[in-house]
C-alpha cells in the first residue's frame, strides 16, 4: 500500500501535486486589429511563461478567448498537457507620462 493511498482512506483528501508549475499574469493586449482601431484600449491578455521572473515565454491567451484562466484557475491545459498554474504579479505599466 502506498502512502498517498493511505492518506486517502484516512479521510485526508489532499493529494500531492505532481505537475508542473507555469505561471500567469495580465498583459496589455497585443492585438494589431485592436490597437489599431483602438490604441487606447485597456484589454489585457493572459500570458503564460515557464518560470517565476516571467521571461521564459509559453503561451499568449488573448483577451477574447472564452476559455482563458481566471484569477481563481488553478491548473490549465495547454498543448494537450495538463500544468499546476500559479498567478505572477501583475506586468510593470506601459503608459508613458507626458511632458508638461
Amino acid at each position: 500500500m502506498n502512502e498517498t493511498g493511505a492518506a486517502m482512506r484516512n479521510g485526508n483528501t489532499a493529494k500531492p501535486s505532481l505537475l508542473i508549475t507555469v505561471f500567469a499574469r495580465r498583459e496589455h493586449t497585443n492585438d494589431a486589429v485592436l490597437l489599431q482601431h483602438h490604441p487606447q484600449t485597456r484589454k489585457q491578455d493572459i500570458v503564460i511563461y515557464r518560470n517565476r521572473e516571467c521571461t521564459d515565454l509559453m503561451a499568449r491567451i488573448p483577451w477574447h478567448s472564452s476559455n482563458r484562466p481566471r484569477k481563481s484557475s488553478r491548473r490549465i491545459t495547454l498543448n494537450c498537457w495538463r500544468w499546476k498554474l500559479e498567478w505572477a504579479n501583475a506586468a510593470p505599466s506601459t503608459t508613458v507620462a507626458l511632458a508638461s
